[in-house]
């Protein structure tokens, strides 16, 4: 004879979901966000273009030297990668800039 099912898992629903008002919501900040663009673009494409000098040009180069920085590429669980980019949309901060920020973060809290 079989058990009777007590207790029933609740059925996803979309409509029940917060995912799609978080969808509109960065949906119309990125249109919003395009249609700044586009004003100040207007805005600046009627200012002359800046003029440089020769020596301006050569001061912009990058220096030829010993290399200061170095780069790490590291795996993240795509649970994480997506808390990662939330926040990229969020506050517009490349992702790059975030995850340095939280190496700094970590080494800091853990000096040895």
């Amino acid at each position: 004879m079989a058990r009777e099912v007590t207790n029933r898992p609740k059925r996803f629903s979309l409509e029940e979901s917060d995912a799609i008002e978080e969808n509109e919501r960065i949906l119309e900040s990125g249109s919003q966000q395009r249609k700044e663009n586009r004003e100040n673009k207007e805005e600046t494409a009627e200012q002359p273009a800046p003029t440089y000098g020769s020596d301006m040009v050569i001061n912009a180069r990058k220096p030829k030297g010993k290399k200061t920085e170095n780069g790490i590429t590291i795996y993240v669980p795509m649970e994480y990668y997506e808390r990662i980019a939330l926040m990229k949309m969020r506050t517009g901060v490349p992702i790059k800039d975030l995850a340095l920020q939280a190496v700094i973060d970590f080494l800091d809290r853990n000096k040895m």
